[in-house]
């Protein structure tokens, strides 16, 4: 009896099938090969042979990075590359490095480094997902190892908003000229997605659907219609269920914030008037106060004498 492939990632949000960008480039490289692999979705680390995941399993085999078991699936039978060219294989490689050494470096400052989306989303996220107690201390390991990477690519620049734009405009930059590689094309060596699709996808997609407070890079990789397209079309035609379940829960929660203003109008409605009435007579206070507003006392008149009446002298 065969022995099923396993692949433990970290879980997704947002529509995606991981957060981590290890695992949703592996995962989507198996999806386009077509590998028969069990995904487990983790919330941690533990237990796994380095600390981290992505974690690939087979028989007697523990694979724990993206080239081992690419390699490994290949040797298989099981590779998107098939049928691509010596000069397409050679560009694959050329277009992965140009990602690591351009885009790679961005994604972590965009996740672990910069401030407003580091202490509002990234380390929110994750506290809430990790198990306690290692709720209390993997974000800053995790923080500190993206500071460290990113800081041994620029020992030369200390100041952080001059680190944030060499990085933001190098980003930018591979951004453009990626869109304009893929052009109108559906993936980036055609009808069929390979190898590079995989690396671009998991790059890309954590832009365009993690709600970053800064979404700097997300700003520009949707101003290429193109690539926005290209991450929409990979997400609907390989995952799914991932994006289904999202689009559930975005209507779901619509529709509680539509009954909770319902359930709240009679309140609201009441509150509104008293507001009205409150501010009115605090309006017309002050404008008796400064004279704006003058109101005369009545005068005592005897009976049978009407407002036109006149004394006679």
């Amino acid at each position: 009896m065969n022995q099923a492939m396993e692949l433990d990632i970290w879980k997704g949000d947002w529509g995606l099938a991981s957060i981590d960008l290890d695992c949703l480039r592996l995962v989507t490289y198996c999806k386009f090969a077509g590998a028969p692999i069990l995904i487990n979705i983790k919330n941690h680390t533990l237990k796994t042979p380095n600390g981290k995941l992505p974690v690939f399993r087979h028989y007697k085999r523990t694979l724990c990075s993206y080239e081992a078991v690419s390699s490994y699936l290949t040797s298989k039978n099981l590779s998107p590359d098939f049928g691509l060219t010596q000069k397409q294989k050679a560009d694959v490689v050329a277009f992965t490095m140009f990602l690591k050494e351009f885009l790679y470096p961005a994604l972590l400052y965009v996740w672990w480094v910069d401030e407003r989306n580091r202490v509002n989303l990234t380390r929110k996220w994750f506290a809430k997902t990790l198990p306690f107690p290692l709720s209390m201390f993997y974000p800053d390991r995790y923080h500190k190892a993206a500071q460290e990477s990113v800081e041994a690519l620029y020992p030369h620049i200390e100041n952080e908003q001059v680190l944030e734009n060499e990085i933001s405009e190098k980003a930018m930059q591979c951004i453009t000229a990626i869109s304009h590689r893929l052009g109108t094309q559906e993936f980036m060596f055609g009808a069929h997605p390979t190898s590079i699709d995989a690396t671009l996808f998991a790059y890309l997609a954590p832009l365009v659907k993690a709600p970053f407070p800064n979404g700097k890079l997300k700003t520009h990789v949707v101003s290429h219609n193109n690539l926005l397209k290209y991450v929409t079309r990979i997400s609907q035609r390989y995952f799914a269920a991932e994006t289904q379940a999202f689009e559930a829960q975005k209507l779901q929660e619509q529709a509680n914030d539509v009954g909770a203003q319902t359930n709240n109008f009679p309140h609201k409605r009441r509150n509104q008037i008293l507001a009205t009435g409150i501010a009115f007579m605090a309006m017309a206070g002050y404008a008796v106060s400064t004279g704006l507003l003058q109101v005369d006392s009545p005068v005592h008149r005897g009976p049978g004498r009407g407002l036109d009446d006149t004394d006679d002298d």
